[in-house]
């Protein structure tokens, strides 16, 4: 679903993009930019969730920055090219140019190995870590090896991402035993039932303050 959100939201671009050089009245011309801006953040919130998600902990703050500063160029360099082709170009060929560069971003965007590997996490379910006894829990992992014949317990951490901790030893800081013990099948089970929303709480609670407001 998240990949048909993003993928989405790219071809309804290159399809409105073109329709600039049909419309003459100034309203529907606002109109027409209003649709394709209330576009974004529904490709942003998905992206944003699954960098969130994959980054660890320690690298969230350089990962955002990052994103903040190629995002600030992009809003930078764009107006400049528009500006460029309004000048060098017609208004039509200029609209036409413009729709040729994002059909090529939707394009790459389509084929692009990550974009279409939140298939592949969206059908694994949510990602039940194996730890070992020196090892900090990690929500962003995936399953790794483990004893089947070992004892696990499950736990939380203040964010409720959920890990498997080998059960009898000390619980590392920041996480909280939920009182459920077992093998790992019957672990990943727990997990998988109440494990239903990946986001951090942080997060969900951002997104759910912003769309009350």
């Amino acid at each position: 679903m998240q990949y048909l959100a993003i993928i989405g939201v790219f071809w309804a671009l290159t399809a409105l993009t073109p329709v600039a050089v049909l419309i003459t009245d100034g309203y529907l011309m606002g109109a027409l930019f209003a649709t394709m801006a209330f576009l974004a953040p529904t490709a942003n919130t998905t992206i944003n969730t699954y960098l969130l998600l994959l980054t660890p902990d320690g690298l969230r703050g350089r990962m955002s920055s990052v994103v903040g500063v190629v995002i600030g160029m992009a809003a930078a360099v764009g107006p400049v090219l528009g500006g460029a082709f309004v000048q060098a170009l017609t208004a039509r060929q200029a609209v036409l140019a413009c729709t040729a560069g994002v059909a090529i971003v939707t394009v790459l965007a389509t084929l692009s190995p990550t974009l279409r590997g939140f298939r592949q996490h969206e059908a694994d379910g949510p990602a039940v870590v194996a730890v070992q006894e020196q090892e900090e829990p990690n929500p962003n992992g995936r399953i790794g090896e483990m004893d089947d014949d070992a004892r696990y317990e499950v736990l939380r951490n203040d964010e409720d991402q959920y890990s498997l901790w080998l059960a009898g030893h000390e619980v590392p800081a920041g996480w909280h035993r939920v009182g459920k013990e077992g093998t790992k099948e019957e672990c990943s089970a727990y997990v998988d039932e109440v494990w239903t929303d990946m986001r951090p709480r942080s997060l969900r609670e951002r997104m759910d303050s912003a769309a009350q407001s």
